[in-house]
């Protein structure tokens, strides 16, 4: 399995398949299912635009409220 990703709205992030990242291009609507099913799928790393930069701290930060010491 690839440990790599890339999600954004934007379409020249194709690019990145070049070098062997996985790249998903997606409607802004469909951002945070994408982020969710790359977690899911077990990707180390995630490459993200501004677009997708609020929804995934927001992301981050339930998660960060649910974790105990």
């Amino acid at each position: 399995m690839k440990d790599i990703k890339a999600i954004s709205t934007n379409s020249s992030f194709l690019v990145l398949t070049s070098i062997g990242i996985d790249v998903e291009i997606v409607q802004k609507e469909e951002l945070k299912k994408a982020f969710q099913k790359s977690v899911k799928d077990d990707f180390k790393i995630v490459i993200y635009d501004k677009t997708g930069e609020e929804i995934l701290n927001e992301m981050l930060d339930k998660y960060d409220e649910s974790l105990y010491p």
